[in-house]
C-alpha cells in the first residue's frame, strides 16, 4: 500500500502511475475525508510509504495516534 495526500499536480500523478505499473496499491489521503477517517484508513492499511506535499504529511502524522506511527517508515515530500 502506498499513499499519496497532496493537492492536484504532476507529481501526484506521475507517482500513481508509477505505483500502478509495478502492482502497487495506491491509497488517496483527502485532507476533507478528517482525522477519524484518516486514522481508521492509516491503520487499517498499515501503509509504510506516504507520498505528499510537505503541509499534508504533517496533517496526516497529526492525525494518527504515537503507537500507531510505527509502521510509517518513508515519508516522500514533493515540494
Amino acid at each position: 500500500m502506498l499513499g499519496i495526500t497532496s493537492v492536484n499536480c504532476e507529481e501526484w500523478i506521475c507517482t500513481d502511475l508509477a505505483a500502478n505499473l509495478l502492482g502497487i496499491t495506491t491509497v488517496p489521503l483527502y485532507e476533507t475525508l478528517g482525522k477519524d477517517a484518516l486514522r481508521m484508513i492509516l491503520t487499517q492499511t498499515e501503509m509504510g510509504t506516504v507520498y505528499g506535499s510537505d503541509k499534508c504529511l504533517k496533517n496526516v502524522l497529526n492525525s494518527l495516534p504515537s503507537e500507531r506511527r510505527g509502521y510509517l517508515e518513508n515519508f516522500v515530500i514533493f515540494d
